[in-house]
């Protein structure tokens, strides 16, 4: 992809609402959650814990995530800006360009990093003609700010949770759950990953890896359509607000962590396993007030309906993450329908004021057409 189409892709596949982006609310927002890292850092010495800034992330960041990100937004963009035929053309080619996105995206294949070290200065040189870097900056910078500090209030939280932890009775419901689904038996030892196929497997692991680079595409549209940037960061992390407070009433850390053995051997050289590891040893680590090395876990409701073609693209590598959870063996099966209906209560209300907006703005066209034809006649 050259980089005159990849500048042209990183323009707004819809209408922008300003001529010109106010950075204040993000400002605002970024110093406020600079306050509250800063406040989560301090009450982490306080009760003992030593912090660690998770440096070993950041080349990872930088040289994959980003770049993967803006070239997958750019894709999505020429695909529909290219497609003149029905909507539903458009969809689908855009649900195929996303199945290709879940399929390469191996963050343990060599080739596939070497692809982003050699994408990234054609991605920077276009975001740099597009005229985005500086929000984009300060987007990255609040999602890096925000992200730390619920990794620091996950440490403060896990502090609540020692010797009452409800594993052991959502792990019989687990059980039961799926006896019921599939009609036989079920030994919890060894139990994930539910598909065995190696194929399968990748696919639901680069789904799971992919919420990352989701997040940075989200914030690209949301920067390129010029909304109100404040109002997702602050809905963003209410969602996580929302799971730790649930999670200090209700403590649960999972099947991998509570139950290590319930991930079968033959899938122990994964990078889930390795992931499964280093959560196990945060979680152990904040429980014995040590120092914890940053590793820290994520999840997400992307809000993607600002541009329909990216929201038609990353809606396979959604539906594939949320089944990814359960099937390798991160979460038990009513922590799926949990969060399904945190994402419904965040998704329905902004679903409605768009229809709301749609039909006020259809009932507004349809009141001015006359009244310009008169003009035009007279």
């Amino acid at each position: 992809m050259s980089d005159v189409k990849l500048t042209v892709a990183y323009q707004p596949t819809v209408r922008l609402s300003s001529p010109e982006l106010d950075h204040a609310p993000m400002k605002r927002a970024l110093v406020l959650l600079c306050a509250f890292y800063g406040a989560t850092i301090v009450t982490l010495y306080w009760v003992g814990i030593q912090p660690v800034v998770p440096w070993p992330l950041l080349p990872v960041f930088v040289l994959v995530v980003i770049p993967f990100a803006l070239g997958a937004a750019g894709a999505v963009s020429l695909v529909a800006r290219h497609v003149t035929c029905r909507h539903a053309m458009t969809r689908g080619r855009c649900v195929l360009l996303g199945a290709i996105f879940l399929a390469a995206y191996r963050l343990d294949s060599p080739l596939f990093l070497l692809g982003q070290v050699v994408l990234l200065p054609v991605v920077a040189r276009s975001v740099w003609r597009s005229g985005l870097v500086r929000p984009l900056t300060l987007m990255a910078v609040a999602l890096t700010v925000g992200y730390a500090t619920i990794w620091n209030l996950n440490y403060l939280v896990a502090l609540l949770s020692k010797g009452r932890l409800a594993d052991p009775a959502l792990r019989e419901l687990d059980i039961a759950l799926y006896q019921l689904i599939l009609r036989t038996p079920v030994d919890y030892l060894g139990f994930f990953p539910i598909v065995r196929s190696e194929v399968l497997f990748r696919l639901f692991e680069n789904a799971y890896v992919m919420l990352l680079p989701e997040i940075f595409v989200v914030a690209l549209l949301w920067v390129m359509v010029k909304r109100d940037v404040a109002a997702f960061l602050r809905t963003f992390f209410l969602c996580y607000l929302v799971g730790l407070i649930v999670f200090a009433l209700y403590p649960a850390v999972g099947p991998c962590i509570a139950f290590p053995d319930s991930f079968g051997d033959e899938f122990r050289e994964t990078l889930t396993f390795r992931l499964m590891e280093g959560m196990a040893s945060e979680y152990t680590a904040s429980l014995e007030r040590t120092s914890v090395n940053g590793f820290g876990y994520f999840i997400a409701i992307p809000r993607l309906r600002v541009s329909p073609p990216h929201f038609w693209a990353f809606l396979p590598i959604n539906v594939v993450v949320a089944s990814s959870t359960i099937i390798l063996g991160y979460h038990y099966l009513i922590d799926m329908l949990a969060g399904l209906a945190l994402g419904a209560s965040v998704a329905l209300p902004y679903w409605r004021r768009t229809q709301v907006r749609h039909k006020v703005q259809r009932s507004e066209h349809a009141t001015s057409s006359p009244a310009r034809e008169r003009s035009a006649r007279e």
